[in-house]
């Protein structure tokens, strides 16, 4: 397996990471089944897991505790858990799980890094990431809250995802002014068929030294 940094950071991630959006959403996808999936990945040289508080039907953080703890305390040190905040589970009127935009105000954030801390097992977060990007909560407190929370050392590094070239110019130029800690990676949807990211996006991160 090939190991390469993400963006400025000092985290040596797998260049092929696990994604788990679907841990413990469906029935085939139960404790068992993802837990043999994260144990494949993890002896398979996969050190980079990625997942949200809203993914798996709001399961895939626990889900990923459980078997990271039938693995062993001491892989820990050895495994970038990148999750992120910024959308909220809610109940669509059929009865299936959906997503709505949160406020990214400095009292969320605080609060969906000890909720993640919680559901990962952890005491740190190697990666967060914005999971969109609200136009409602000003720039300057969400990425103030995210500098203190690096600060104290619960968050190693910072990053967004589905964001638009022009959110993420508007947060860099925050970023610059305060001084606040930058974006290290940006997460896209991106593949053989969906290309777009390649317009506007992936110069945007060669520019920025941003990981796609």
């Amino acid at each position: 397996m090939k190991y390469k940094k993400i963006g400025n950071s000092d985290l040596e991630a797998s260049v092929i990471g696990l994604g788990s959006t679907h841990f413990g959403a469906h029935n085939f996808n139960n404790q068992t089944e993802s837990t043999r999936i994260i144990h494949k990945a993890l002896d398979l040289g996969i050190n980079f897991i990625d997942t949200s508080p809203v993914y798996g039907d709001g399961n895939s953080e626990t889900f990923i505790k459980n078997a990271l703890k039938e693995k062993g305390c001491s892989y820990r040190s050895k495994i970038i858990l990148s999750t992120k905040a910024g959308l909220e589970a809610t109940t669509r009127e059929d009865g299936t799980f959906g997503n709505i935009l949160a406020p990214l105000t400095k009292e969320y954030l605080y609060s969906s890094v000890e909720k993640s801390l919680k559901n990962l097992g952890t005491d740190y977060i190697d990666l967060f990431q914005l999971h969109a990007f609200n136009s409602e909560t000003p720039i300057e407190e969400t990425m103030g809250a995210l500098d203190e929370l690096v600060a104290k050392g619960v968050i190693r590094f910072v990053g967004c995802s589905n964001y638009n070239p022009e959110e993420l110019k508007k947060i860099w130029d925050v970023c610059n002014k305060y001084k606040f800690e930058k974006f290290v990676s940006f997460q896209v949807q991106y593949n053989v068929i969906e290309r777009r990211a390649e317009q506007e996006i992936v110069p945007m991160c060669k520019d920025l030294g941003l990981t796609l």
